[in-house]
């Protein structure tokens, strides 16, 4: 394992976790899923909205985390 490379990953997770902070709790959740892989509509399902609904709020979301 490479210390220079698990210290850059560690900083990059604190810096994402900064910025769900301060998004709204269904953008950051649906951020949150889509960086793990979940699809639209399974996060429309975890978050109770179409899939559609799920794919405009990651939009969303990731266009908040782009201006911060």
């Amino acid at each position: 394992s490479d210390p220079a490379g698990l210290i850059d990953a560690r900083r990059r997770l604190e810096e994402l976790l900064r910025t769900l902070e301060g998004l709204k709790a269904e953008y950051s959740a649906a951020l949150l899923m889509h960086r793990m892989g979940f699809s639209h509509r399974e996060i429309g399902e975890a978050l109770s909205c179409s899939a559609e609904a799920a794919r405009k709020l990651v939009a969303r979301a990731k266009k908040k985390v782009d201006q911060s």
